[in-house]
């Protein structure tokens, strides 16, 4: 319904976006736009999907398992995730679909190691990155660089003085 603040944007804050968790990123950029496509999922973000999916609750290896059984059955990825938050087992998905889940779970086992490799590179680069992406015990911490050492300071304090810089003293004095 429209009413008359409705215009009157000015006071609110826009809506904050948030923001990409690095195993979505990585999940993303393990498979090609046609994997997305063949998944049902927008090619353009499909980390930003992938993110929502996690914040939702979808566990790690059971994204994996529903990214296999998506794309072995052509069902859309979306309505695994719609049937998982609606109590449906794993097990009981890939038999409806004539899948082997045993097999299932030994390829998400796969898939994570081969995603997983991405991680160090993907938090390097992000070293900014919220705390909650880097909250998993599994995953490196990002490398700070450590400053370069200064250059050696210039001694400050009292030097030996030359016999000509002393008031009264010839060189011909000095031992």
């Amino acid at each position: 319904m429209v009413g008359p603040d409705t215009f009157l944007s000015g006071d609110r804050e826009p809506p904050q976006k948030q923001p990409i968790l690095p195993l979505a990123l990585a999940t993303s950029l393990a498979f090609d736009t046609t994997a997305w496509l063949e998944l049902q999922i927008s090619s353009a973000t499909p980390a930003f999907d992938l993110s929502q999916m996690l914040r939702r609750g979808t566990y790690k290896l059971e994204l994996f398992q529903l990214i296999i059984l998506s794309r072995r059955s052509g069902v859309s990825l979306k309505k695994f995730v719609e049937a998982r938050e609606k109590g449906k087992s794993l097990r009981s998905l890939a038999e409806e679909h004539q899948t082997d889940y045993d097999w299932v779970y030994d390829e998400s086992l796969e898939m994570e190691k081969r995603i997983e490799s991405f991680y160090p590179r993907i938090l390097t680069v992000a070293a900014g990155a919220p705390a909650e992406s880097a909250s998993a015990p599994y995953v490196p911490k990002a490398r700070v660089p450590t400053p370069a050492a200064p250059p050696p300071r210039k001694k400050s304090g009292p030097q030996p003085a030359s016999p000509e810089g002393l008031p009264g003293m010839k060189p011909e004095d000095v031992p």
